[in-house]
């Protein structure tokens, strides 16, 4: 107990000067993140007058499309599914409803696809029931009308009864295969890239997402920052602990703990989910067992993680057993874990900045409209918004928003 009372005194000041390196880096990372939500809001010069004028009148609400932008940080798939579904929703309330909702400039291109598509598949179904002429053949007008009366019966009625009894029934009937085809014709036809880049300039105009100019020096501050802790704690371990290899021992260290961190982002849809359960207030037993099962992993993740540090600083206790130093070898000991905690606090840092540099990140303004919508539909069910689309003529932008909240794929499984 001696021994550990003389190496922690021995180490305290090296100890304190880490702990104040932290705090500073912490600090600044902290910092970076508000200066890149508060940038104002500047219209490109490419904008004309009609442009900006739309643009001044939505800069206070987000599209469906434009909210799963932002809550995926800039993911094109996942913002092009959810408009393809919008759109879907739209082109069949159109025909319906007297409210038409005006297209903005990314959506004009794909609304006509979508709208043929739909026009199409309508026109596939009437072709197989329809008869061309009761004068040309009035028997195949009768086997042809008898026929659609039974798909109504056999198809349509079940459909609407059967998801309005128990929505759960989504799955048998919402075509994902076709939504992920449109999403595939759009692709292929080269609107992808036109559709990114016309959002993301809508965005940019409206202040709802960071300026690239400003996520660069952002991201250069942050891999500065990052890059001085490493030659700080490099620094450190040679002239203070006398030993550079510490500083490798100590960098693998954190490089293999944060690294296992990272392997959960590998697993199909776990970080969707796992950021989805932070958004959604709904209960539910099917709800609850996914949860738990997400935040095994998680706790399993970060065990592995504690596993690993503690086995590199086993190695560290090997090493130190066989190699003299300066100074006591305890407090050594002590003043290497410290940096092996300060090198992930770095390796941090620095997947900070990769992070800003190929992410889109919200704007202060951007932020508090998505929080307004995430706290609309906090509690919506999936099921129950497509059981109101069925029932309603009018577009419900509410099922277009929470599908842009829990992307396509996860709403498979957590409708």
């Amino acid at each position: 107990m001696q021994n550990w009372f003389v190496a922690i005194q021995a180490s305290a000041p090296y100890l304190i000067g880490i702990c104040l390196a932290v705090s500073l880096m912490l600090i600044g990372r902290q910092y970076v993140f508000f200066w890149l939500a508060d940038e104002k809001v500047r219209l490109p010069d490419s904008f004309d007058d009609d442009a900006a004028i739309i643009v001044r009148n939505e800069r206070n609400q987000l599209r469906p499309v434009e909210f799963a932008y932002l809550m995926r940080n800039g993911d094109g798939f996942h913002a092009m599914a959810v408009l393809v579904v919008d759109l879907v929703q739209r082109v069949v309330k159109s025909s319906m409803s007297s409210t038409q909702i005006p297209l903005a400039d990314y959506e004009v291109a794909m609304w006509e696809v979508v709208k043929k598509s739909v026009t199409s598949w309508a026109n596939e179904k009437k072709e197989g029931l329809m008869l061309e002429s009761f004068k040309k053949d009035p028997a195949a007008y009768v086997r042809r009308w008898s026929g659609l009366y039974a798909f109504l019966r056999k198809s349509i009625k079940p459909f609407i009864s059967g998801v309005t009894k128990d929505p759960r029934n989504l799955r048998r009937y919402f075509s994902f295969g076709g939504i992920f085809r449109l999403i595939a014709d759009f692709s292929t036809a080269g609107y992808q890239q036109g559709f990114q880049q016309q959002l993301k300039q809508s965005l940019l105009a409206r202040g709802f997402i960071v300026s690239p100019q400003r996520k660069e020096t952002a991201a250069k501050a942050m891999t500065i920052v990052g890059a001085l802790g490493l030659l700080f704690a490099a620094f450190f371990a040679t002239f203070i602990l006398n030993s550079f290899f510490l500083f490798i021992l100590a960098g693998l260290i954190a490089f293999f703990t944060r690294g296992v961190l990272l392997l959960k982002s590998m697993i199909p849809f776990y970080s969707d989910i796992l950021n989805l359960f932070t958004h959604i207030e709904r209960g539910g037993t099917r709800l609850r067992v996914i949860q738990t099962i997400a935040m095994t992993l998680n706790n399993i993740f970060y065990g592995v993680a504690a596993m690993t540090f503690l086995i590199g600083m086993f190695c560290l206790h090997l090493y130190l057993r066989t190699a003299g130093h300066a100074i006591d070898t305890l407090a050594t000991y002590i003043c290497a874990v410290a940096m092996s905690g300060f090198l992930i606090v770095c390796c941090e840092i620095l997947l900070t900045g990769m992070r800003i540099k190929t992410e889109e990140w919200q704007t202060a303004r951007g932020h508090r409209l998505a929080e307004k919508i995430r706290n609309k539909i906090r509690t919506a069910s999936p099921l129950g918004e497509f059981k109101s689309v069925l029932q309603s003529t009018e577009y419900n932008e509410t099922f277009s928003d929470v599908v842009g909240l829990y992307g396509i794929e996860t709403l498979l499984f957590l409708a």
